[in-house]
């Protein structure tokens, strides 16, 4: 699915610099299809994806990480609460609130 929060191909959602960008899901290892499914993923650049103090390096900080997970599970909640998305979901998850269907998705609430 196209990504539900603004991300330019080739402008790192991170830094904002031009250039080569990959393709970050912002909910990963067990998560990321979920993340797949409701758009949650960014464009950010090979530094700030790959490199030392990017998110997936070795001196990434704990607050990058939870920042963009707090940010994600707000532009769900806002996206689907006002679209009233509906997805291949049991008809008892429409029902929820969109921290309510959250939480049920991604196991805990990050806000």
């Amino acid at each position: 699915m196209k990504s539900i929060i603004y991300s330019e191909k080739g402008r790192c959602f991170l830094c904002e610099r031009y250039g080569q960008t990959e393709e970050h899901h912002i909910f990963g290892a067990s998560n990321r299809a979920i993340s797949e499914k409701y758009g949650l993923k960014i464009q950010i650049c090979l530094k700030c994806h790959r490199g030392d103090e990017g998110i997936h390096g070795k001196n990434c900080k704990e607050e990058l990480k939870k920042g963009l997970k707090m940010m994600g599970q707000r532009a769900f909640e806002k996206h689907y609460a006002e679209k009233k998305y509906k997805t291949k979901e049991p008809e008892w998850f429409y029902d929820r609130s969109p921290r309510e269907k959250f939480m049920q998705l991604f196991g805990r609430n990050y806000l």
